[in-house]
């Protein structure tokens, strides 16, 4: 299993609408966000909102057998859930993640558990 713990900038203004869509999507749009992460190969996906001096963060976490692949199906997918939802990031973070940005992931430098 691998994983993927990001931090994505909430641009100004837009933290109302971070907060709304995340109670959608684990309300009304639940059983599309789990169609999406079955179709994606995601096995565990958490959003935390982390306000700092320097603005809000939507820090996201995810589990999946290959993350490198979930992030291009979900780059590329045409499928309306997972379109809305790249939409909405994109309006929420200013990121396209039909056109992620170039250069490697987050690197893992400790992992603590049992």
């Amino acid at each position: 299993m691998q994983t993927y713990c990001g931090a994505l900038p909430v641009l100004p203004g837009k933290k109302e609408l971070v907060m709304q869509f995340a109670k959608d999507i684990m309300g009304p749009m639940r059983k599309d966000l789990e169609r999406s992460q079955k179709h994606l190969g995601i096995k565990k996906e958490g959003w935390f909102l982390q306000s700092s001096s320097q603005g809000d963060w939507l820090l996201m976490y995810i589990e999946a057998q290959d993350v490198g692949k979930a992030f291009g199906d979900f780059a590329i997918s045409k499928d309306p859930f997972e379109v809305l939802l790249r939409n909405q990031l994109k309006e929420i973070t200013g990121i396209d993640f039909s056109s992620p940005p170039s250069g490697a992931p987050p690197a893992q430098i400790a992992w603590f558990g049992y």
